[in-house]
């Protein structure tokens, strides 16, 4: 996917050359950890009958990581943020042919979710223990990563999706200028993806199996909700 490398690298170099100074910890970097509870695949997104277009494959534990920049206004409670992560998820189910034979089927995706947040400190929050409330708007990159019988179906194209998200965290200091965080986000990470198989059959176990090689599109929804663990270094 031609955008991810880019996103990623324009984030970290954004961080390498932040030059924000500031006493009270005003700028800090944000490395996270998280996991979403859920979300869909649609598969015949492209469809043109709305059965076909409806039916869906759960996605359920999807792990993630990523980094937030974020500023905090001097002499107020108002905090800005942007950050990006990668979001990957892997299913593994076996699909029944008319023959009865069960094939192996995987299915799952890579996403890079590239956010804008707001944050507001709430008052009872002291130096060692925030509490704070957010939200914001992202763009949402992503393809989806079908095989069928052990053959890929590599993307061929790649729309991104947009969206809100809001969330409520909290943060406690055990070092200096070292701060544990925890967070709960709501949010509609989703995107489009159109993938093709580059051969029409395939031998599996000693049968072939047709596949097609006409681009299929799917949409991706991980609507689930986040739980972020990081841990913030203040400057």
């Amino acid at each position: 996917m031609r955008a991810e490398p880019l996103v990623v690298a324009g984030l970290f170099i954004l961080l390498l050359s932040c030059e924000l100074r500031a006493q009270d910890g005003i700028a800090s970097v944000v490395v996270w950890g998280s996991w979403t509870t859920d979300g869909q695949i649609f598969p015949e997104a492209g469809a043109a009958g709305p059965l076909s277009r409806s039916q869906s494959y759960p996605i359920s534990d999807v792990p993630g990581f990523g980094a937030e920049i974020r500023y905090r206004f001097p002499a107020s409670s108002i905090v800005i943020g942007l950050g990006a992560g990668v979001v990957e998820s892997r299913e593994h189910r076996s699909q029944l042919l008319s023959s009865g034979r069960a094939l192996p089927v995987e299915d799952g995706f890579r996403a890079i979710p590239v956010e804008l947040s707001g944050y507001f400190v709430l008052p009872f929050s002291g130096q060692d223990l925030r509490v704070y409330m957010g939200g914001g708007g992202g763009v949402y990159f992503g393809e989806r990563r079908p095989a069928f019988a052990g053959v890929s179906a590599p993307v061929v194209d790649a729309q991104p999706g947009f969206g809100i998200h809001v969330s409520a965290g909290i943060g406690w200091r055990f070092f200096d200028r070292f701060v544990l965080l925890g967070e709960m986000k709501f949010r509609d990470l989703q995107f489009s993806s159109t993938n093709a198989f580059q051969t029409d059959r395939t031998e599996y176990q000693g049968a072939l199996v047709n596949l097609g090689s006409q681009p299929f599109s799917s949409t991706i929804h991980v609507d689930g909700v986040v739980f972020q663990f990081g841990l913030s270094a203040e400057f």
